[in-house]
């Protein structure tokens, strides 16, 4: 199997190194629980209507910043359900329906929470009160829900983190911060979501920190999609069922999606189209090949290829879909729009270094600023289409 190695430096790095005094303090803080109190019911502020098809869940529509990927060529050994495609044999895949491994997948139950807590904080362009945080904080820590994952999350494009006796140190609280880019769940994701969760609580510039919650969450899901499908590879078959759900949310080709999936629908169809063509490519793979370690590399390195491409394709349009309402808002949406496109920008540094360094460069140049009011929306955009063009 070929992964990906890293770069020698991530911009992920201001994440970590910002947050992490607050994040340690806030996550003591959050361990004594939040209390909820009832509080009247806000009113809900609505966006003026956006450009885009407004059919998706939620409120906000396409920005039209996004240049569609509609008309890209697909690699010629991309799997394709229902055609003929060179290496890919006949599968459970090719109805174009995901056939899951194993009809309980948990997972569908953490999108779920994941847009209960959209809803709580940031969807139709909220302002959430402390006790709205206080809820989504018990969102976030229903038994084995979404904290329990970004507690041990842990990225696949980096080289594994273990002991002796092969078992992973990324849970350790010592040792997970020396491989912060291994270990990016419990050493970046949870700092960071606990210190916004924290400064939410107390009423600190509640859509900021709302945004911030947003953006490690799609960052958190846009890192699950690939770790589950490469522990499908190395561990078990029903993590692939995992895979497609951190994406869908469970939900059809054809629906509004959830989750990771709702957001990349808006930004642009095409590429929510192709990671579901990915998810189907890695359930064909493991039809074909059932073997505990997989016996078919070559199915296997390009079912993993085909889901990275599509997975930062996809977060890509969810990064110019943003910058396009920070284009048009002003202070604190604008500075809230920032929040999530800081977070989500700098996930995408790993790929885009591999891809092209010196626009990788110019990218992380933008996503270090921190005044909103400095960044250069229309440079970042074209950096990015030019960076992820196609899936």
């Amino acid at each position: 199997m070929t992964l990906r190695s890293s770069s020698s430096y991530s911009s992920r790095a201001w994440l970590w190194n910002g947050t992490r005094r607050a994040g340690l303090g806030a996550a003591l803080a959050l361990g004594l629980g939040l209390g909820c109190s009832a509080t009247p019911a806000e009113q809900v502020q609505m966006m003026p209507p956006d450009l885009g098809d407004t059919s998706f869940t939620g409120c906000r529509a396409g920005s039209g910043s996004v240049m569609s990927s509609a008309s890209c060529t697909r690699q010629g050994t991309d799997y394709q359900p229902g055609k003929t495609v060179n290496p890919w044999p006949a599968c459970v895949s090719d109805g174009n329906t995901y056939v899951p491994v194993n009809a309980n997948i948990s997972t569908v139950a953490r999108i779920t929470a994941f847009e209960t807590i959209a809803n709580l904080l940031w969807e139709c362009d909220k302002v959430p009160t402390p006790a709205d945080f206080a809820e989504a904080k018990v969102q976030l820590s229903i038994a084995n829900g979404l904290q329990s994952r970004l507690d041990r999350r842990e990225d696949e494009h980096y080289p594994v983190f273990v002991n002796g006796m092969g078992q992973t140190l990324c849970t350790d609280p010592v040792q997970s911060i020396n491989q912060p880019d291994r270990c990016v769940g419990p050493v970046r994701m949870v700092p960071a979501l606990n210190a916004a969760v924290m400064a939410g609580a107390s009423g600190q510039e509640p859509r900021v920190q709302a945004a911030r919650v947003e953006g490690i969450l799609i960052w958190f899901l846009y890192t699950s999609v690939y770790k589950e499908a490469v522990t499908c590879g190395r561990d078990k078959l029903d993590d692939c069922d995992s895979s497609w759900a951190y994406f869908t949310g469970g939900e059809a080709r054809s629906s509004a999606g959830k989750g990771f999936m709702r957001y990349a629908k808006v930004a642009d169809a095409a590429a929510a189209d192709r990671v579901y063509d990915a998810s189907l490519a890695v359930r064909c793979w493991r039809d074909v090949d059932r073997m505990l370690p997989p016996g078919n590399s070559t199915l296997q390195n390009l079912a993993y290829g085909q889901l990275d491409r599509a997975l930062d394709r996809a977060l890509a349009a969810t990064v110019i879909d943003r910058l396009g309402y920070m284009k048009r808002n002003s202070g604190e949406r604008r500075a809230a729009d920032w929040a999530f496109i800081s977070i989500t920008a700098a996930a995408l540094d790993r790929a885009a270094t591999a891809r092209n360094t010196p626009l990788a460069q110019t990218l992380r140049k933008e996503v270090q600023k921190t005044d909103p009011n400095s960044v250069n929306i229309d440079d970042m955009i074209s950096t990015l289409q030019q960076l992820f063009p196609c899936s």
